[in-house]
């Protein structure tokens, strides 16, 4: 065969296969339910940038800022054990907790939607507005607190649950094992 031949029907089976192994990816990932609802993670949890305003402010405007982030941060761990809890009902589904369990996530979602809202208004608060920032503050912090209650007791009336997930990681590590082998088989027969 004509080298240049043989190159473009290489560069062909190469394409075809990562695309072979691309859909199988997915269809694993599909398959194995791998992919969650992601937890909104940087700028939506970060306070908006302060306008410059004068070199005499600048330690007003940080120590406003590291309030608001604070807050910030408050809100995405109320966040964080609202999901929790929302993985705990799942595991939950079809065993007796099942309804305390559903009742404390939607005590921490309720939570967690409250202090995104008063996060949300301390951001939007001019600097300086202190009434706002430490209703947020203190709102928030409660709103936290009641979450990591709920996601402790849903935590605790699922502890003895078994682990769904553990059968998913188990297939996907004989499936990865498997390509793994195929990929070593291909690699060296050619």
């Amino acid at each position: 065969m004509d080298a240049p031949l043989v190159a473009m029907l290489a560069v062909c089976v190469a394409l075809a296969l990562f695309a072979l192994a691309l859909g199988i990816g997915t269809w694993l990932v599909r398959r194995f339910a791998l992919v969650g609802d992601a937890l909104p993670e940087g700028p939506h949890f970060e306070p908006p940038a302060l306008p410059v305003l004068s070199a005499q402010g600048a330690s007003a405007r940080a120590a406003w800022r590291r309030r608001l982030w604070t807050v910030g941060q408050a809100a995405r761990e109320t966040m964080r054990f609202a999901m929790s809890c929302r993985d705990d009902a799942a595991r939950a589904e079809g065993h007796p907790p099942a309804a305390a369990v559903a009742e404390h996530a939607a005590t921490a979602l309720l939570a967690a939607q409250t202090a995104e809202r008063e996060m949300r208004a301390a951001f939007a608060a001019a600097i300086g507005h202190e009434p706002v920032l430490l209703l947020a503050e203190t709102t928030v912090a409660a709103h936290r607190a009641t979450a990591a209650a709920a996601a402790a007791a849903s935590a605790a009336l699922t502890a003895e649950l078994p682990d769904p997930a553990a059968s998913r990681r188990k297939w996907l590590l004989i499936v990865m094992a498997i390509a793994i082998v195929l990929y070593a088989m291909l690699f060296f027969a050619w």
